[in-house]
């Protein structure tokens, strides 16, 4: 995959135009729209602008309500809308073949996802693409790593998503899927559920395939099909077919399907045969969720120069073209925080992390308010520090000052999210003197972060080496109701070992208990800010 390149994929009858010699589109007017998640560059119609906004708006609404996820890693989305289709064809990497046709291109990079665009001659499938790409975005901001059938199955369930009199109709089957059903044999369910990224039946023939067909199709069955077995069934089924486990012990998929769904795996994909084969499926309509009405985005004229660099940007992502990269060079060496960003990605890209770091660290000591790269710098600075948990290791005063500051001012541009606050607890945990009023802001947020298992035990850590080992015990003691993972489990185990003065005990494989049917709050007592 091409510097991170998922490509959307479209047919049309017309040839490809030349490119000109310049950067493309840079002769035209483009506009700025803005709305509450996106930025979207256009030098087409206004209207098609606000129309892509607002669907974008109303899918990442819609899709998180539904799948009960929120964003806890926020990513800058911007969107492309080229007017001239030969404008859009000269920013498509060289590796794309032209015959694809692509209508749409979906660049999921480290500092910010980008969408590129052209008016598809078939605009009711153009925004399919979009949408199906965009649901591998939120997957990404929740922080979740679903299996790549369960990504793909709900991307296309998705990706269908249209208002129709004020609802939104959600499990139309989507394009060219129907056919794949129709014509080819279904795989082997433990076949499907173990398909990996490397895998041919996921990499080959332009996302197209049985593979894709069939994601589709046990998604959109347990949601919408076999209405004699209870929903809260099959959703539960749907849930241990995607879990890790099931992809080292099939046995667990069968056992599923026996107990949720009441058939052994025969006579599942015997089922999943005759959905496929009648092609009568069913759909639901929704009220939309609530979304920032259009008047309220904004839109302003982009100034030539800055338009400029925003192609050059274009070019550097999709390209690595080194006449735009230069121009990219020249505005960090400007003061530019953004081109640094950029140059920071492509140095990741190239396997230069010695650049990476430096293009990075110099936009953050710029204050560039974009959270994504903050979060990746100080995951970067800490990845092998916190490798091994250690509870004696001390950070360097002025590394951890650094890294502090990064993550407070991510924090304020975005107090919605999940990493910065985790990442927060651990810097303060290996501080030479841990900030008590930082540990609080992340104990504030406890409830609604992601890892809480491992932010419980940084916590307890911090509390350590604050002196109140009583503080840190209890909350050691709370840990297993949040079923924690390995790592942390260990990493408790370890502290709760030094301060009780013994050698830490192994855990045994195997002997791990089973998580709690019901999570209780966990109880953290706000800590006193006054010197001491």
């Amino acid at each position: 995959m091409l510097f991170g390149m998922a490509a959307l994929l479209i047919a049309s009858s017309q040839p490809a135009a030349a490119a000109d010699s310049g950067f493309p589109g840079g002769k035209s007017r483009w506009r700025l729209h803005r709305s509450p998640h996106f930025e979207l560059y256009t030098n087409d119609s206004g209207w098609r602008a606000v129309d892509t906004l607002g669907d974008l708006e109303l899918l990442r609404a819609f899709f998180l309500e539904q799948a009960r996820l929120r964003e806890h890693r926020p990513i800058p989305v911007t969107v492309f809308l080229f007017a001239d289709e030969s404008d859009f064809q000269a920013c498509l990497p060289t590796t794309v073949n032209r015959e694809n046709r692509l209508r749409g291109l979906h660049l999921p990079q480290a500092d910010r996802t980008t969408i590129l665009l052209t008016p598809s001659d078939n605009e009711a499938s153009s925004p399919l693409v979009v949408r199906h790409e965009f649901v591998h975005h939120l997957f990404r901001v929740a922080e979740e790593n679903p299996p790549v059938w369960f990504n793909e199955g709900m991307a296309e369930l998705y990706s269908t998503v249209a208002v129709e009199r004020g609802k939104l109709m959600f499990g139309r089957p989507p394009l060219g899927r129907l056919r794949a059903l129709q014509q080819e044999k279904l795989m082997p369910l433990e076949q499907l559920v173990a398909t990996g990224r490397e895998s041919a039946l996921y990499r080959g023939n332009d996302h197209t395939g049985i593979f894709y067909a069939q994601s589709w199709l046990l998604v959109h069955f347990c949601h919408f099909g076999a209405v004699d077995i209870p929903l809260e069934n099959r959703l539960r089924f749907l849930a241990v077919a995607r879990s890790p486990e099931v992809h080292d012990n099939p046995a667990l998929l069968r056992e599923a399907s026996r107990q949720l769904l009441g058939w052994d795996l025969a006579r599942l994909t015997k089922e999943l045969n005759s959905y496929a084969s009648a092609g009568r499926y069913q759909a639901r309509s929704a009220p939309p969720p609530p979304v920032p009405e259009a008047k309220t985005y904004t839109v302003e004229d982009v100034p030539p120069a800055t338009m400029r660099l925003r192609l050059a940007e274009v070019l550097v992502r999709t390209r690595q073209d080194p006449r735009a990269e230069f121009a990219l060079l020249e505005a960090a060496g400007a003061g530019d925080t953004r081109a640094s960003e950029v140059l920071g990605t492509l140095a990741r890209y190239k396997g230069d992390m010695v650049a990476m770091q430096e293009r990075w660290q110099k936009a953050l000591a710029a204050e560039t308010p974009n959270p994504a790269v903050a979060q990746e710098y100080v995951e970067h600075r800490t990845r092998q520090l916190f490798a091994r948990f250690d509870p004696y290791y001390r950070m360097p005063a002025e590394l951890g000052e650094e890294l502090r500051s990064c993550l407070l001012r991510s924090i304020a541009a975005t107090p919605e999210q999940s990493r910065a606050y985790e990442m927060l607890a651990w810097i303060e945990a290996s501080a030479p003197e841990p900030v008590v009023a930082n540990l609080n802001t992340v104990q504030r947020r406890f409830g609604q972060l992601k890892a809480r298992d491992r932010t419980l035990v940084a916590l307890a850590c911090a509390r350590h080496h604050l002196g109140k080992d009583a503080e840190a015990l209890q909350l050691l003691d709370q840990l297993p109701d949040l079923a924690p993972d390995s790592w942390s489990g260990e990493a408790a185990e370890t502290l709760r070992a030094k301060i009780e003065g013994r050698k830490p005990v192994r855990e045994k494989p195997g002997t791990r208990p089973k998580p709690p049917a019901f999570t209780p709050p966990i109880k953290i007592k706000p800590m006193s800010e006054a010197p001491q």
